[in-house]
């Protein structure tokens, strides 16, 4: 099952490939998966997620940081 952050870091990727009009059979492409395992990572009630590989891979074709992807951490949360 996906966590909050899982959730957030989803939400975030989708985010950076609609604002770089980048296609889910794109991505795919540039991460090495299927363009439906994309849905399916997009797809709330699926537990399929992006692996820490995954998430390299977006940043480094993204041409931005992990932390653009990651979600901001309050210290203050539990």
């Amino acid at each position: 099952m996906k966590t909050e952050i899982d959730i957030r870091i989803i939400e975030n990727i989708k985010v950076l490939r609609k604002k770089r009009d980048i296609s889910q059979r794109t991505l795919a492409e540039m991460i090495g998966v299927s363009y439906g395992y994309i849905g399916d990572i997009e797809r709330p009630n699926s537990p399929c997620k992006y692996s820490a590989w995954h998430r390299y891979l977006i940043a480094k074709n993204f041409d931005c940081s992990l932390y653009d992807i990651f979600p901001a951490i309050d210290p203050l949360e539990p």
